[in-house]
């Protein structure tokens, strides 16, 4: 169960990163 439960923490922190991520591109394209 505990890795389980790490496991989707791990995931879920990674998704989050990628979107951030993903913002931040799409803020500095809109910049230009």
């Amino acid at each position: 169960i505990d890795k389980a439960k790490a496991l989707e923490e791990k995931y879920a922190s990674k998704s989050s990163f990628s979107v951030e991520e993903e913002l931040n591109r799409m803020k500095s394209e809109l910049e230009k």
